[in-house]
């Protein structure tokens, strides 16, 4: 019987081999299995639009995909190759930090493959990061083929009155730019995250240290990040301040009066300070400590508190809840400019002189489609009364539509509504 000193401990070349393609191939077969259902969902898309002969809109769907996924994918891996290779090349030369196990055994272990270590953990966040880029197809199609809204019959000769830019802003460009600045902030946190570890297995961040727990390189690299993250988030800001004209509440569509004189200072105030945060991560680079940058981060949180969501539900409760009426009119008015403007209804008229014809709360109720008997010469006679519940003898208003309207009318909760469908399914706004 052969002593156990005989038994040789590791396996034939030709055995490794095998073990590592079985292990490939079962690696493969999970990722198979775990995608058969967007497999067969792609060929059905494929077929269907293959059957109507727009295979051309199919192609270029997949190819714009394509583009976006491995046109993000290479500049998150540049990002997060780039900073890594740097965070190994500002390593401290010598041996690892004393009483610290855990460094000691990763330099130990994985020391001469840190090369194959950055690669492998750049690809694979490169990978997430880039095919999440591709599903916003649709809105880099609307950011790539954008056109100005012409100006020649629209309120406020096309541009928005808060913002002062082109409608059409809001609906091309708007959609992409946020993504995009959201997906930069995100990828630059991951590539902070994997620094700091990275810094930390290197041994330029010693939390056990007793004398410098950072080095000044490494605090160099992480300062310039931290700015830049900073910054981004800054223009996050401005978007979001822009992003304001499509609020939604419970009255209207829009900026409202907390909106206007609340949030918008409020995110100004936010743009100053990320801009002021990035000045002084960048000036800590010479500095001792990380007071300056702690600062800045709790000013930073403290004003995001309290102005940019205290200050505007109190200016919400306190000023404009008790005169809504009064406060909110102008941005109301607003809106039914803007919408009478979209479903081209400038046109109408009001008059106070109903006829047998006038469709009202006492001759139809729930919800229901306006018949043809209803309407006669394209005009509709509809009850408003400025929001509120109709009184006993309600003051009937009629409203004669252009003989170019054909939109549906729908009667819901006692009142006219006209809902044309959007893209999307999106019911238009009522009247």
């Amino acid at each position: 019987m052969r002593a156990s000193s005989d038994i040789p401990r590791h396996f034939p070349i030709g055995s490794r081999r095998l073990r590592w393609v079985l292990v490939i191939g079962v690696i493969v077969l999970i990722v198979l299995i775990a995608s058969i259902q967007h497999i067969a969902s792609f060929y059905t898309n494929f077929l269907w639009f293959q059957s109507v002969g727009f295979s051309s809109v199919w192609a270029k769907t997949i190819t714009v995909q394509a583009g976006l996924a491995a046109t993000f994918s290479v500049v998150l891996f540049a990002l997060l190759w780039g900073n890594l290779t740097l965070s190994d090349r500002l390593a401290p030369l010598g041996t690892a930090p004393a009483g610290d196990e855990l460094v000691n055994r990763w330099q130990e272990l994985a020391g001469a493959h840190m090369k194959w270590i950055r690669l492998g953990a750049a690809l694979l966040f490169a990978l997430i990061g880039g095919v999440s880029a591709r599903g916003q197809w649709n809105n880099w199609l609307l950011f790539s083929n954008s056109v100005p809204f012409s100006s020649s019959s629209a309120p406020w000769n096309g541009v928005d009155p808060l913002n002062h830019l082109n409608d059409s802003f809001y609906v091309f460009r708007l959609p992409f730019l946020s993504w995009v600045v959201g997906w930069a902030f995100s990828a630059l946190i991951v590539t902070l995250l994997l620094c700091a570890v990275t810094h930390y297995l290197n041994g330029g961040i010693r939390p056990l240290s007793a004398v410098q727990r950072v080095s000044p390189h490494v605090k160099a690299h992480l300062s310039v990040l931290l700015a830049v993250l900073a910054l981004v988030q800054g223009v996050n800001y401005y978007l979001q301040r822009l992003s304001l004209v499509l609020g939604t509440n419970h009255f209207f569509d829009g900026a409202s009066y907390a909106d206007v004189h609340a949030m918008r200072p409020a995110l100004v105030l936010l743009i100053a300070i990320s801009v002021i945060a990035a000045g002084l991560f960048l000036y800590n680079v010479r500095q001792q400590g990380w007071l300056l940058p702690v600062v800045a981060v709790v000013l930073w949180a403290l004003v995001w508190a309290l102005v940019a969501n205290v200050y505007p539900a109190l200016v919400q409760s306190l000023v404009v809840n008790p005169s809504q009426n009064t406060k909110e009119a102008p941005y109301i008015q607003d809106n039914i400019t803007a919408t009478n403007a979209a479903y081209g209804l400038q046109s109408c008229t009001s008059s106070a002189s109903p006829t047998s014809s006038c469709v009202t709360a006492q001759n139809f109720q729930g919800d229901g489609t306006v018949t043809a008997s209803d309407v006669t010469g394209n005009s509709l006679q509809a009850q408003t009364n400025n929001g509120q519940r109709p009184p006993a003898r309600p003051n009937r208003h009629e409203l004669h539509l252009p003989q170019t309207t054909g939109f549906p009318w729908v009667l819901h909760n006692e009142r006219a509504e006209h809902r044309p469908l959007q893209p999307g399914g999106r019911a238009g706004g009522e009247v």
